[in-house]
């Protein structure tokens, strides 16, 4: 949580089975593991930040508004 909060416009804040879901939708291989880990938030990082791209054409300020994206279009 503590980066995210600090550090929003870098940092994602990860919901479990959301990140999962949506990373399996579109094929990123997360490599989740339920344990803190760095390998894990690394690959979530990039996940993020490759959404971030696609989506800046919406101008996302800050990863809190990728995350949000993230959040609505797991929504099925």
């Amino acid at each position: 949580y503590f980066q995210f909060f600090i550090h929003y416009n870098d940092h994602i804040f990860i919901k479990p089975t959301i990140t999962q879901n949506i990373a399996d939708i579109v094929a990123f291989d997360i490599e989740y593991n339920s344990q803190l880990n760095w390998n894990t938030y690394k690959k979530v990082q990039a996940f993020a930040n490759l959404f971030k791209e696609n989506i800046k054409s919406l101008e996302p300020i800050d990863m809190i508004d990728v995350q949000s994206f993230i959040w609505c279009a797991s929504e099925k």
